[in-house]
């Protein structure tokens, strides 16, 4: 209970940072990692490949590469189930 409840409020800070900035990658990286791990692959599946294609427009390989890892991640856990 208490876990989704930080889950909730990380969403809603990801969803604000969002709004500030609609070009950055980050939060729609921390969108799909909390999706995830709420058990949501294929929400977490678009804000990661959301995050990759702002994350590429803006030269951030960091983040591109993060959401590439994450992309396979969840195809796999998508295959397995």
């Amino acid at each position: 209970k208490q876990e989704m409840a930080r889950y909730d409020e990380a969403m809603a800070d990801y969803h604000k940072a969002r709004q500030l900035d609609e070009k950055f990658a980050q939060p729609h990286f921390g969108l799909g990692e909390v999706k995830l791990k709420t058990g949501k692959t294929d929400e977490a599946f678009e804000h990661y490949i959301e995050a990759a294609h702002l994350a590429k427009n803006s030269n951030n390989q960091k983040y591109v590469d993060l959401a590439q890892e994450r992309i396979k991640k969840v195809l796999q856990y998508k295959r397995a189930s």
